[in-house]
């Protein structure tokens, strides 16, 4: 029976593990507005970070893979999407009256996919399909949280 238990660990401690083991956490640079964090887990591997800001208190947080793909973070950004050439004839899946969602694949075969919640939009685009699980997985481990209020003191 302790056998049974110890087989039993050591699977839900390896599948635990396998979760997010082709992300790597990072911290979002921008303010959120209300008191709130933004949670970031990018797929490893990346080239390049990069970050982009206006005087508007807009950031945008790129990471760049080998291959041209590129995985990003706005939040209040007035400028153009990575996303644009692709959003042009693509329809939305709305979520509500501020969440909606664009995917798809351009001419390349790449994938792509944007979503935007209220200021806030975070995408990929020119991902191969051997990598696109990896930016599925960096898109559904975001969380917007309540930051500690230990962490507002300066």
């Amino acid at each position: 029976m302790l056998k049974v238990k110890w087989y039993i660990f050591i699977l839900f401690f390896c599948i635990g593990c396998r979760t997010y083991s082709g992300l790597k956490p990072r911290e979002f640079y921008g303010e959120l507005d209300g008191n709130k964090q933004l949670t970031l887990h990018v797929p490893k591997r990346y080239v390049s970070e990069q970050i982009k800001l206006d005087y508007r208190k807009g950031i945008e947080q790129f990471y760049t893979y080998p291959g041209g793909s590129l995985f990003y973070v706005s939040y209040k950004a007035d400028w153009a999407s990575p996303n644009t050439g692709n959003l042009k004839n693509a329809a939305g899946e709305r979520a509500s009256s501020t969440e909606i969602m664009y995917n798809g694949v351009d001419k390349s075969k790449l994938y792509w996919k944007e979503i935007i919640v209220d200021s806030l939009r975070f995408g990929y685009c020119n991902v191969p399909l051997s990598q696109k699980y990896r930016f599925e997985q960096a898109i559904n481990s975001m969380q917007v949280k309540r930051k500690p209020f230990w962490k507002n003191q300066y």
